[in-house]
Protein backbone atom coordinates (compact mmCIF):
# COMPACT_ATOMS: atom_id res chain seq x y z
CA UNK A 1 0.00 0.00 0.00
CA UNK A 2 1.45 3.31 -1.06
CA UNK A 3 0.72 6.75 0.32
CA UNK A 4 -2.51 8.38 -0.76
CA UNK A 5 -0.84 11.03 -2.97
CA UNK A 6 1.27 8.35 -4.66
CA UNK A 7 -1.72 6.04 -5.17
CA UNK A 8 -3.69 8.88 -6.78
CA UNK A 9 -0.73 9.83 -8.99
CA UNK A 10 -0.29 6.22 -10.11
CA UNK A 11 -3.99 5.98 -10.90
CA UNK A 12 -3.80 9.15 -12.97
CA UNK A 13 -0.64 8.02 -14.78
CA UNK A 14 -2.35 4.87 -16.03
CA UNK A 15 -4.58 7.03 -18.20
CA UNK A 16 -1.57 7.60 -20.48
CA UNK A 17 -0.59 3.93 -20.72
CA UNK A 18 -1.94 2.52 -23.99
CA UNK A 19 -1.93 -1.02 -22.60
CA UNK A 20 -4.05 0.00 -19.63
CA UNK A 21 -6.29 2.59 -21.29
CA UNK A 22 -9.43 0.44 -21.51
CA UNK A 23 -8.99 -0.95 -18.02
CA UNK A 24 -8.29 2.54 -16.67
CA UNK A 25 -11.45 3.97 -18.24
CA UNK A 26 -13.49 1.16 -16.68
CA UNK A 27 -11.83 1.62 -13.29
CA UNK A 28 -12.32 5.35 -13.45
CA UNK A 29 -15.99 4.94 -14.30
CA UNK A 30 -16.58 2.38 -11.53
CA UNK A 31 -14.64 4.26 -8.85
CA UNK A 32 -15.75 7.79 -9.57
CA UNK A 33 -12.35 8.93 -10.78
CA UNK A 34 -9.68 10.44 -8.56
CA UNK A 35 -12.27 11.68 -6.04
CA UNK A 36 -13.79 8.22 -5.75
CA UNK A 37 -10.37 6.61 -5.38
CA UNK A 38 -9.49 9.14 -2.70
CA UNK A 39 -12.65 8.21 -0.78
CA UNK A 40 -11.90 4.48 -1.18
CA UNK A 41 -8.38 5.04 0.16
CA UNK A 42 -9.79 6.85 3.20
CA UNK A 43 -12.31 4.07 3.81
CA UNK A 44 -9.56 1.46 3.59
CA UNK A 45 -7.50 3.42 6.11
CA UNK A 46 -10.52 3.48 8.45
CA UNK A 47 -10.98 -0.29 8.10
CA UNK A 48 -7.29 -0.88 8.80
CA UNK A 49 -7.49 1.29 11.92
CA UNK A 50 -10.13 -1.12 13.25
CA UNK A 51 -8.20 -4.24 12.33
CA UNK A 52 -5.05 -4.26 14.43
CA UNK A 53 -3.99 -7.68 13.14
CA UNK A 54 -4.22 -6.64 9.49
CA UNK A 55 -0.95 -6.83 7.64
CA UNK A 56 -0.25 -3.98 5.24
CA UNK A 57 2.44 -4.44 2.61
CA UNK A 58 3.89 -1.02 1.82
CA UNK A 59 4.77 -0.34 -1.80
CA UNK A 60 6.43 2.35 -3.87
CA UNK A 61 6.01 3.11 -7.55
CA UNK A 62 8.54 1.22 -9.64
CA UNK A 63 9.65 -1.00 -6.77
CA UNK A 64 7.79 -4.17 -7.68
CA UNK A 65 10.59 -6.49 -6.57
CA UNK A 66 10.74 -4.80 -3.18
CA UNK A 67 6.96 -5.04 -2.81
CA UNK A 68 7.18 -8.75 -3.59
CA UNK A 69 9.93 -9.21 -0.99
CA UNK A 70 7.78 -7.40 1.58
CA UNK A 71 4.82 -9.62 0.67
CA UNK A 72 6.88 -12.78 1.10
CA UNK A 73 8.17 -11.50 4.44
CA UNK A 74 4.62 -10.74 5.59
CA UNK A 75 3.44 -14.19 4.57
CA UNK A 76 6.39 -15.75 6.35
CA UNK A 77 5.63 -13.83 9.54
CA UNK A 78 1.99 -14.97 9.48
CA UNK A 79 2.68 -18.63 8.74
CA UNK A 80 5.66 -19.11 11.04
Amino acid sequence: MDTKPNALARFDARREDAGLAVHHRDAQRMSGGAAGLSEMYDRLQAVLANRPLACVVHTRFGAEDLAYQHLLAAIGERSG
